[in-house]
């Protein structure tokens, strides 16, 4: 099943006319998207970020290890919260502004959510990097034997 927003990593972007050439809707457009997303590495992920629609994702990070991220709003006008949560919803993270970056040690080896809900009516894009690393000196993140994934909710 599709989710409601379009995910895509930057190196996939193509122009709208293309995928209109190549007869693809919207929903076969996410659908294309996740697919190569899937084959290629990728820094970053964007989605659009609706008003209403809260949008989280989730890892689950052992022990002593790290969750590092950044996140970038972008549209006629930003208004975004985004929280880290861990066990029993306990907030670990909080910020209001359009961009950020975090970097929390995990104390419980529990799931975490990153969310983001938009504070303003418009719709806007949001790209975001959330990754897992197991020794806290950012050395993981390209080391494939250290990698953890990060699940849509």
């Amino acid at each position: 099943k599709l989710n409601r927003s379009s995910f895509h990593s930057s190196s996939l972007r193509v122009p709208g006319t293309a995928w209109a050439a190549m007869g693809l809707g919207a929903r076969a457009r996410s659908a294309a998207l996740l697919a190569a997303g899937l084959f290629v590495e990728c820094q970053g992920l964007f989605f659009e970020l609706k008003a209403g629609v809260p949008e989280c994702f989730k890892a689950s990070p052992g022990h002593g290890h790290y969750l590092h991220g950044s996140y970038e709003a972008d549209g006629p006008s930003e208004g975004v919260v985004v929280t880290l949560k861990g066990a029993s919803e306990k907030e670990m993270y909080r910020n209001v502004e359009p961009s950020g970056r975090f970097s929390i040690e995990v104390t419980e080896e529990v799931p975490h959510k990153l969310c983001f809900a938009s504070s303003i009516s418009d719709s806007q894009m949001v790209s975001f990097n959330f990754h897992v690393d197991e020794h806290g000196d950012g050395t993981d993140s390209h080391d494939k034997s250290h990698q953890e994934y990060v699940t849509k909710e």
